[in-house]
């Protein structure tokens, strides 16, 4: 589907969204294309068990924040699955927000070239994995205290895990392009594992105004949680600047080990 652009008399900003869940408990969106999205590409509020499956998100007709041109986002969602889809120029191509935000898994998905980072947006949330997720362009992962930002955003992550991260480490329309931040809160934890190309990743960020860029990890972290005495020393990483790490998509590995090679995720007549 593609968007006509629009704008709402009541809010002056565009108005609608390719695929919109709220309070739903088993929905899926499967092999959904949408163009031109207007507030929304694909999106969950308050909802559980919900699957975004192949779908692609490219362009956003508002880049302008408050809640504008997020091209996949879960909104207070537990137990969602984003797998295999694309983001591309957006605010936000992948966003989380809000403390019943958990068990989210993005899996073998693609952002690029967006004006915002990937990210835990807003509150408290739980159990959050990229898993192979492969950025290009200009975009970063940020999992950190946000400050004030967004209305009282603060301690955006309580744990979660980022592994076989790939990238090309270019700016493009960020400010800190081509990176990965990780600061989950004192009562949380979070792990790094895998990351190639040219990505950088960044330990003990904080960014409430102005921007604390926190320490570089290098190459060889040698199963260190960050550099600084005064990091929260809460996060392991291990394998940065190098391909390979094994299994190749950590999702995949554990579905099959539980329930044997998994079906095929959609049939054709039923």
């Amino acid at each position: 589907m593609s968007f006509a652009n629009n704008i709402n008399s009541n809010t002056g900003r565009p108005s609608g969204a390719a695929a919109y869940f709220e309070g739903v408990r088993n929905g899926w969106a499967y092999d959904v294309v949408v163009n031109n999205i207007p507030r929304f590409g694909l999106y969950s509020q308050t909802c559980a068990r919900i699957t975004f499956l192949n779908c692609a998100v490219q362009q956003a007709q508002d880049y302008g924040g408050n809640g504008y041109g997020y091209g996949y986002s879960c909104y207070a969602t537990q137990n969602a699955l984003i797998k295999r889809c694309r983001g591309e120029d957006t605010r936000h191509n992948f966003l989380s927000e809000r403390t019943l935000t958990s068990m989210l898994v993005m899996t073998q998905c693609s952002s690029v070239n967006a004006t915002e980072p990937d990210e835990t947006h807003h509150s408290f949330e739980h159990a959050i994995l990229w898993d192979k997720h492969t950025q290009l362009n200009g975009d970063s992962i940020y999992g950190l205290n946000r400050g004030d930002e967004s209305t009282g955003a603060y301690e955006t992550l309580g744990s979660g895990v980022i592994w076989n991260f790939s990238g090309d480490g270019v700016k493009g329309r960020l400010s800190h392009g081509g990176e990965i931040h990780f600061k989950p809160s004192p009562d949380g934890w979070g792990v790094v594992i895998g990351v190639d190309g040219g990505p950088t990743v960044w330990d003990n960020t904080y960014s409430l105004s102005p921007w604390v860029q926190g320490d570089q990890m290098m190459a060889s972290p040698d199963l260190q949680v960050g550099p600084d005495p005064a990091a929260l020393q809460n996060v392991l990483y291990e394998w940065l600047y190098a391909g390979g790490v094994q299994p190749d998509s950590l999702y995949e590995t554990l579905l099959t080990n539980r329930i044997g090679p998994p079906p095929a995720d959609f049939r054709g007549p039923c």
